[in-house]
């Protein structure tokens, strides 16, 4: 796949969906880092969160991957994240992700 590469501000990154734009909102506290992003497709950022209470290692940082592919007259979002040591906090990062999901397409309907 051949992706265009910039380099965006530290602590967000843009990624417009048909004409939308939409600035997901990390914390500061979260150590983040942009990896790739084409626009109307894909945003995709490393990032580490001291409340774990583990080490600020390369080891405990995850990826997160937001895909977005359009499907007869909406928009499909899959989200992948990686590196969960435990189950426990895989179901964690899962309902974390819901919550800010539903929250994302309540404003993206009105």
């Amino acid at each position: 796949m051949t992706t265009e590469t910039r380099r965006p501000p530290d602590n967000f990154a843009e990624l417009l969906v048909d004409g939308h734009q939409i600035l997901p909102r990390l914390l500061d506290d979260l150590r983040t880092e942009v990896l790739e992003i084409d626009p109307g497709h894909r945003l995709q950022y490393s990032h580490f969160s001291p409340l774990t209470g583990d080490a600020d290692v390369p080891e405990n940082y995850h990826t997160v991957t937001i895909d977005l592919a359009k499907e007869e007259g909406a928009v499909r979002l899959t989200l992948l994240q990686d590196n969960n040591p435990t189950e426990k906090a895989r179901q964690h990062s899962e309902e974390n992700w819901k919550k800010m999901l539903s929250g994302m397409k309540k404003v993206l309907e009105s």
